[in-house]
């Protein structure tokens, strides 16, 4: 596609044939220096950067800002050396967060989605969960959701295809998610193993993070941040307790947590399955604590 100076804009011919019903043959796509979108004049079409590289390159959201990615020198791409060291050196750019966020707000079966998995609107808008076309999307804020940056996300796809998570290339450095509620230092904290788990346990009133890298990694500089909280309850997923058993053993004063068989394998599922926050809180964490469950015979 050929751009052509027209004064202060670039035009060129819209390659958007199901439009326009054939050729553009006057130029009418036009685009505005410094502005991220682009406007056609004949058929409407109104695409931002991410639009145009999806209809272009015949992909989906993240394959467009992979090509951005591979481009380079872009703000939004990482210096490969520090990337090395795990250190991204810079955020995604917020309106990608915005526009995936956005994507989701306006699909009722997205929403559905989040709904079944007992997130509120309130936790949604606040996180600012979102779809990319064909995955569900989990920033990873590093302060305060909505407030802070995002230097990765965490990709859940809707179909069965494999693997069921992943991340943006380059950008899956293992992160503590949710993190942020360390800095007021609650009195008890649920560390879970899915980020999905740790947000609905914090709707309920549990304050939880989760490892983002899931059972494969826990960062040692992380143990810092638990350093005042009196409360540690560490609870895998069923399938996970080697894991759960690992992470407690670096964190003093925390314990490993179970749900009893026939509960569910995670906390969604225990509350999908009709528990309340007051039912986790008895049957697991206080019947553990009681001494009622062997907590060791777990991983024995």
């Amino acid at each position: 596609m050929d751009l052509q100076r027209s004064g202060d804009r670039y035009v060129a011919s819209c390659p958007r044939k199901d439009l326009h019903k054939g050729q553009d043959t006057n130029p009418s796509l036009t685009f505005y220096p410094g502005s991220p979108t682009a406007f056609c004049f004949g058929c409407r079409w109104h695409p931002d950067v991410f639009s145009f590289l999806e209809y272009m390159l015949h992909t989906d959201f993240v394959g467009a800002l992979q090509w951005l990615e591979r481009q380079g020198p872009l703000p939004m791409i990482e210096d490969r050396r520090r990337s090395r060291l795990h250190t991204p050196l810079t955020p995604l750019p917020m309106m990608v967060i915005e526009y995936w966020h956005k994507l989701a707000l306006q699909s009722v079966d997205v929403m559905n989605y989040f709904h079944s998995r007992l997130l509120n609107d309130d936790t949604i808008r606040q996180y600012m969960l979102g779809w990319n076309g064909k995955a569900y999307v989990i920033p990873w804020w590093e302060g305060v959701p909505g407030e802070s940056e995002v230097y990765g996300v965490k990709f859940r796809r809707a179909s069965d295809e494999k693997p069921k998570y992943y991340g943006l290339e380059g950008r899956s450095q293992p992160r503590l998610f949710n993190k942020y509620i360390l800095e007021d230092t609650p009195e008890e904290v649920g560390v879970f193993f899915g980020e999905f788990d740790a947000l609905l346990a914090t709707q309920d009133g549990l304050p939880s993070v989760s490892p983002t890298s899931g059972q494969n990694k826990w960062l040692i500089g992380w143990n810092k941040l638990f350093l005042n909280v009196e409360h540690i309850y560490i609870v895998p997923d069923v399938c996970e307790i080697t894991a759960g058993y690992v992470v407690m053993s670096e964190l003093s004063g925390s314990g490993l947590y179970q749900y009893p068989p026939g509960c569910g394998a995670d906390y969604t599922e225990f509350r999908q399955m009709g528990y309340t926050i007051d039912d986790f809180r008895e049957m697991v964490l206080v019947e553990q604590e009681r001494g009622h469950v062997e907590v060791e015979h777990f991983w024995e």
